[in-house]
């Protein structure tokens, strides 16, 4: 029998479609210990028009988080690009889509750690991908400590912004009809 995309994969719903008015998201850190990538898809739906949205890729030493750090450039793993859909990608519509709304563009991020998201750029999917390999190390309070986890931060926009995100693991270690969590 031929293994299905859920086999092969983790597929993890780490943000619901919700207002970050107010709150912002911080999805669960995801363990990278058994998957070779993971690719975050941020979708964007209606942002109020004084809304800006800061996106923040984080690394951790464990599940708890205590010991964590913003990726950088000067980490084993610098958040440098991310990948934005072109527009009416959220339409409700799917007579209403523009004939290239499933191609991306490939953005360069801000700071080597963020980038931010105005209210032009409501409707959109961002993608953000992020290889085990080059998670490496990072340093706090002068230790180094193996960045075995990653979540994806949304700062608080200030005014209403709709999203969810989804958190795709591919090159896992144990293909099975349910893969080992991600969510330790």
């Amino acid at each position: 029998m031929d293994i299905c995309f859920p086999e092969e994969t983790k597929i993890i719903n780490v943000g619901v479609p919700v207002d970050l008015s107010g709150t912002g998201l911080a999805t669960e850190w995801i363990s990278m210990k058994n998957a070779k990538k993971a690719t975050f898809l941020l979708s964007a739906g209606t942002i109020g028009s004084t809304s800006v949205l800061v996106v923040t890729l984080n690394v951790a030493a464990s599940a708890s988080g205590t010991t964590a750090a913003t990726a950088y450039s000067l980490m084993d793993l610098p958040f440098e690009n991310y990948w934005i859909s072109n527009a009416d990608a959220g339409s409700t519509s799917a007579s209403s889509l523009s004939n290239n709304a499933d191609m991306y563009t490939k953005t360069s991020t801000s700071s080597n750690s963020t980038f931010t998201i105005a209210k032009s750029l409501d409707s959109r999917m961002f993608v953000i991908e992020v290889e085990a390999e080059k998670m490496g190390q990072f340093q706090k309070t002068s230790v180094t400590y193996d960045a075995d986890y990653v979540r994806l931060a949304v700062a608080d926009p200030g005014a209403s912004a709709l999203f969810s995100c989804v958190c795709i693991l591919t090159g896992i270690r144990y293909k099975d009809e349910a893969p080992p969590t991600a969510l330790l």
